[in-house]
């Protein structure tokens, strides 16, 4: 009988719609924090395939999320994707030389192309960039000594 019943709770549309999900990622989402300094929080995005534009055919859009404000850097590719090296020096060119170091940065990209993009800032800026995992013992054993 226990049987039956678990099959007819598992195929039941009703029993499984009212059924409150127990997953963790199913929770309120929370919108992210904005300084309350002026261009240390942006939000970066790519428009591409501008083929109207002969000299330039990608645009950065950078915008501050505080006061709106934006910047739109036009730039050439041969083939229509930008690399996180030539973002990082578009990014030194026209965003650090304006508005100085930034706190928050929001990309719509993936994880290899944000780390390239940031090994690739610190490295123009003469910043020691030592990248570690997480819980290794050798290298993080002051903080787990003191925990």
């Amino acid at each position: 009988m226990r049987k039956t019943i678990n099959w007819y709770i598992q195929n039941c549309y009703i029993c499984q719609w009212s059924k409150t999900s127990q997953d963790k990622f199913n929770e309120l989402l929370h919108s992210l924090l904005i300084f309350k300094q002026q261009w240390k929080n942006i939000v970066m995005n790519f428009v591409i395939n501008l083929s109207s534009l002969k000299d330039k055919n990608i645009i950065l859009t950078v915008i501050c999320r505080l006061t709106k404000k934006r910047h739109y850097i036009s730039c050439f590719t041969d083939n229509e994707k930008i690399t996180a090296e030539k973002t990082a020096e578009l990014m030194l060119q026209w965003i650090y030389w304006i508005h100085d170091l930034l706190d928050f940065i929001v990309l719509n990209q993936d994880s290899q192309f944000i780390f390239i993009l940031w090994k690739s800032l610190c490295k123009r800026l003469n910043i020691n960039l030592q990248l570690f995992t997480i819980y290794h013992f050798q290298i993080d054993d002051q903080s787990e000594w003191v925990n």
